[in-house]
């Protein structure tokens, strides 16, 4: 599954500027004078994201891969800075922080064992490419992100052990920046981020984990 989204993920960045750049370099109309996204013009900028997430998640114990599929939604922040370059394109990096729900649950009937695996939080930092449209501005963007991870096991009716533990790993994705008014603009953006495989949040009980994530997002940018 997860050579599946980075594929997608890749595809969407390969995608994605081929067509911009046929688009700008098509004959001008009355739609091309429109004013462009609120960050084409380079500079500061806030955000705030709401979305859903997947976690593609295996645990290997004794032997053993417990597969987990944690789901769920997430909101964060982010701060960003763009530089224009000569003609439409830009560069610049972002900041961001997000918080959710993504968990999931594994239940083997011999025992009965229950592991549950949950992803608290991630930040990443990141750089970010764009090609300014007359209509909005599609970009990719690149990066390391840093997630918390916390699992937890119980045999029988005895309490749940608990652990936590942060990785480190690499995120790529590709997204669209829309204008609403002049410093304002809505962002639909996609974004894969793989975690590794030495993940250690219960140790031996239930892991190492292999970790990788897919996340859809929608959200606003405001230009400062």
């Amino acid at each position: 599954m997860d050579r599946t989204l980075l594929a997608a993920g890749i595809g969407v960045l390969s995608m994605v500027f081929p067509a911009a750049v046929a688009l700008a370099d098509g004959p001008a109309t009355e739609a091309a004078v429109m004013a462009p996204s609120a960050l084409s013009s380079g500079g500061a900028y806030v955000g705030a994201r709401v979305g859903h997430g997947w976690l593609d998640a295996t645990a290997r114990s004794g032997g053993e891969e417990q597969l987990y599929e944690p789901k769920g939604g997430f909101a964060g922040i982010l701060l960003g800075y763009d530089q224009t370059l000569q003609g439409p394109w830009s560069v610049g990096g972002v900041i961001d922080f997000m918080t959710g729900n993504e968990r999931g649950t594994v239940i083997q009937p011999s025992g009965p064992v229950i592991f549950k695996l949950e992803q608290q939080w991630e930040a990443s930092l990141r750089g970010r490419v764009a090609y300014a449209m007359p209509n909005f501005t599609p970009y990719a963007t690149a990066g390391l992100s840093y997630g918390s991870f916390r699992s937890q096991y119980r045999q029988v009716v005895l309490p749940f052990v608990a652990g936590d533990d942060q990785d480190l790993g690499w995120t790529i994705g590709a997204g669209i920046d829309v204008p609403v008014e002049d410093r304002l603009s809505m962002v639909f953006e996609y974004r894969y981020t793989d975690y590794g495989n030495d993940l250690e949040p219960l140790g031996t009980i239930d892991g190492p984990y292999e970790v990788n994530s897919s996340k859809i997002y929608l959200g606003v940018n405001f230009k400062l």
